[in-house]
């Protein structure tokens, strides 16, 4: 709720200028966001109107309850340079250059940000992070060095936040529409940098949000959108590599990757074989567009194009399963079900009113982001059964897709765990004076 009224702080703080603000004001906000009535649902098409409200609605709060260190270790997966995910996206002066600090010491700063925003009850003065306490933190870089990268990518004054704001919202009266905190989560007012809501700094520093610092930081270069189109090739090769390092924790199922056949037709991305089961796997480092997240795929076509594309490709391969290919595992009676694996989650395709968003399926397929298999994985990776728990939850009905694997228990993913441990500590030290 925070940052939704940050957000329309920022935006349009200077419409209504009659009396000062009190903290009245913020609970008239506050009991707002929860009881708007979207004028869309006066509409006719009832569930063109749902669509539209859940997904606003899903797509703001959800990002919030995912947990930090995963997502910052993903990042150092996808945008580092860890040989078991392929060639690096861009070599490590390339990358320092873009960000002005190197992958590491960017997340370090935008997560001691963080600590600090949580720490100083949202408000954090300049002049503190450039004492010796600050020094100590950001180094070996200098503090004015690392406040510069800060105020590059994470920050902004509040005019210029109004100035995003209101360029992208049309109507004035659109107070919950656009929200410029997504991508500058912190404000500088005067001498101190103000967050509204410190969690919205950990989504900057989420692989989406990276993706959109590294198309920033492209915008220099000659060809800024073939640069950018090479570099999200990349970055869809890297992760498809880091989803199969992923299913090679399940100690008792077999893994193949990508299948080359019939002069150079590929198969799915990884074939996954238990005997009670195999699953069809396709990896796509996509997220949800603007359209999506508004509840307006049904106009976009983002969803639909999306689902029929990695399901016309697990068909294809069950079809050369069923026909026996010699290119191709035996399927010897199992079942064959579908796994799509998204970078960024797709909400509520499992809803009732979503079905004239998808169409039918000649394998039943469940679309899951990298997140819940990362956490589900830790449940079946030593377990001799996984292939029959997994029959277990993924859906049989071809005329539905599934969402979600939420029916596994959840844990601490080992690899993910790895990368943050040797990587990260804390940002501050339980003494600091900052603190």
């Amino acid at each position: 709720m925070l940052f939704a009224i940050g957000g329309i702080s920022a935006t349009s703080g200077n419409n209504d200028r009659s009396k000062a603000v009190d903290r009245g004001d913020v609970q008239d906000l506050l009991d707002g966001f929860h009881g708007t009535w979207e004028r869309t649902l006066g509409s006719q098409d009832i569930d063109a109107a749902r669509r539209s409200v859940l997904s606003r609605g899903a797509y703001t709060q959800f990002r919030f309850q995912l947990p930090p260190m995963e997502s910052l270790a993903r990042c150092l997966c996808l945008f580092g340079d860890d040989p078991r995910f392929g060639d690096p996206l861009f070599e490590e002066d390339k990358m320092r250059d873009m960000l002005g600090v190197t992958l590491l010491r960017f997340l370090y700063l935008g997560l001691a940000m963080y600590t600090f925003a949580i720490a100083r009850d949202g408000r954090v003065g300049r002049s503190e992070l450039l004492n010796d306490c600050g020094a100590e933190i950001f180094a070996p870089d200098s503090a004015e060095h690392s406040l510069g990268v800060i105020d590059r990518w994470l920050a902004a004054p509040a005019d210029a936040l109004a100035d995003i704001g209101r360029r992208e919202t049309p109507d004035p009266s659109d107070l919950w529409g656009f929200n410029p905190l997504f991508e500058r989560p912190i404000v500088a007012i005067g001498g101190d940098y103000v967050v509204p809501c410190p969690g919205a700094i950990l989504q900057r520093l989420s692989p989406q949000g990276l993706l959109f610092v590294v198309r920033d930081s492209l915008s220099a270069e000659p060809n800024p959108r073939r640069a950018f189109r090479a570099f999200t090739q990349r970055l869809g090769s890297r992760f498809e590599a880091y989803i199969g390092e992923q299913l090679r924790l399940l100690e008792h199922a077999t893994v193949t990757p990508e299948i080359s056949y019939e002069g150079g037709k590929l198969g799915v991305d990884y074939i996954v074989e238990t005997p009670e089961v195999v699953l069809l796997v396709e990896v796509k480092a996509i997220a949800p567009t603007l359209a999506t997240r508004a509840g307006r795929f049904l106009e976009d076509g983002d969803v639909a194009t999306k689902i029929r594309k990695a399901c016309d490709q697990i068909a294809e391969t069950a079809g050369l399963l069923e026909s026996r290919h010699e290119a191709f595992p035996s399927l010897n009676g199992r079942p064959v079900r579908g796994l799509v694996v998204t970078r960024d989650p797709y909400y509520l395709l499992d809803a009732p009113f979503f079905d004239d968003a998808r169409e039918p399926m000649s394998v039943p397929t469940t679309f899951i982001g990298s997140h819940e298999l990362e956490r589900v994985l830790p449940s079946l990776m030593h377990d001799a059964a996984c292939g029959a728990r997994l029959l277990d939850v993924l859906p049989n009905d071809l005329g539905s897709v599934g969402r979600s694997l939420r029916d596994l228990p959840q844990g601490l993913n080992p690899l993910l765990s790895e990368v943050f441990d040797e990587n990260f500590t804390l940002p501050l030290a339980a003494d600091s004076a900052l603190v």
